[in-house]
């Protein structure tokens, strides 16, 4: 079986290097009062659902729509829910840069509508599996767009070895 794990995803924007990933939530000593999450997988929903019960007001911004495989019906109650939490969620939303301003707060700034002022900035958007250490382009597993390739049995390229999370199919 293969289970290698993940990290979070290289973020290739304007100011990304002043933002949290998923891994910098967990070493989070003190609560912002204000957060945007950039995110709309089940990574950024979930962390931007903690903070917000926690008392950060929370902007979620989802490039396009939350959980894109998961069921509309499923993703329309969760929206709904979000929102009596007192989240700010925003569909259809990519954001451009984030830029830090002169009191050390951040202006997210979208690629339309206004710019969104925060103290912290989370971005979730992947975790691509952690392959680089398993050796796999020494074995007979076949690794496709970064990932183990696997059938829809979860099965990889040699009998009997399995591969669970980040893979393609």
């Amino acid at each position: 079986m293969i289970a290698s794990g993940s990290t979070p995803a290289s973020n290739e924007f304007e100011g990304a290097d002043l933002c949290m990933n998923s891994d910098d939530f967990f070493a989070m000593e003190e609560l912002p009062e204000t957060m945007v999450v950039i995110g709309g997988g089940y990574i950024g929903i979930e962390l931007a659902q903690i903070l917000q019960a926690l008392g950060v007001k929370v902007t979620l911004l989802i490039r396009s729509i939350p959980l894109r495989l998961v069921d509309r019906d499923i993703c329309d109650v969760l929206i709904e829910n979000m929102k009596k939490l007192g989240l700010d969620v925003r569909m259809h939303t990519p954001h451009k840069r984030v830029v830090k301003k002169e009191d050390g707060t951040l202006s997210v700034e979208l690629a339309e509508g206004d710019p969104i002022d925060c103290q912290k900035c989370l971005v979730a958007l992947g975790r691509p599996p952690n392959l680089g250490p398993l050796g796999l382009e020494n074995t007979d597993i076949a690794v496709e767009r970064g990932a183990v390739k696997v059938d829809e049995y979860q099965n990889t390229s040699v009998d009997g070895v399995y591969a669970i999370g980040d893979v393609t199919n």
